[in-house]
């Protein structure tokens, strides 16, 4: 296989991941008279980007902060480099996966996380309670993303939360905590 059909195939892989996931569901209910369908999916878009291709063992280090070591789970590639991250529902030992887990996507079996991961690369390793470290996240980061995580229905119980009715104010705020760029009105012209 060439690098191009590598890459296409991995972009197949987060393509369906995204497709399937429960965060594409609840963009529709962030929708209201107050925020549109546009800024509902620029911040789906947003988080989807942030927290399955870049910052997912930071999500997941951080709400396993809360419920414990053994609950989270990181996938690598071959020579070590990170392919994801997620954090199980339950606590894990030795190295058979059994429940579910979340990550920004949603909940699912981690049976079909891993099916997941071995689409992207099927040589892939996992290690369990490798989570980052406290002192690595940046100041205000890991309350940034522990309320990320409270606001979500399928990852607010691993915090400690109920779930709230969707408001997608309350996760644009708590978004732009965790970087994401603000966005600005575009001017109406009148013809």
């Amino acid at each position: 296989m060439t690098s191009a059909e590598t890459s296409d195939a991995i972009s197949l892989a987060y393509q369906g991941m995204l497709i399937r996931s429960d965060l594409i569901q609840y963009s529709f209910s962030l929708r209201s008279s107050t925020f549109s369908a546009k800024e509902a999916s620029d911040l789906v878009g947003w988080l989807a980007q942030e927290f399955t291709l870049g910052r997912c063992n930071w999500f997941a280090s951080a709400i396993s902060s809360m419920i414990g070591r053994e609950n989270h789970i990181g996938f690598f590639h071959p020579d070590g480099h990170l392919l994801h991250a997620v954090v199980a529902t339950a606590p894990q030992y030795g190295g058979e996966l059994r429940g579910h887990g979340c990550d920004i996507l949603g909940r699912r079996t981690l049976s079909r996380i891993a099916s997941e991961m071995a689409e992207i690369n099927p040589a892939f390793t996992m290690e369990i309670g490798d989570r980052i470290a406290d002192p690595e996240f940046g100041q205000g980061e890991m309350e940034a993303l522990i309320d990320l995580a409270g606001e979500l229905p399928w990852t607010a119980h691993l915090v400690g939360r109920s779930p709230s009715a969707p408001d997608g104010h309350r996760l644009l705020d708590i978004s732009c905590r965790l970087g994401m760029p603000a966005v600005t009105a575009v001017p109406q012209h009148s013809l």
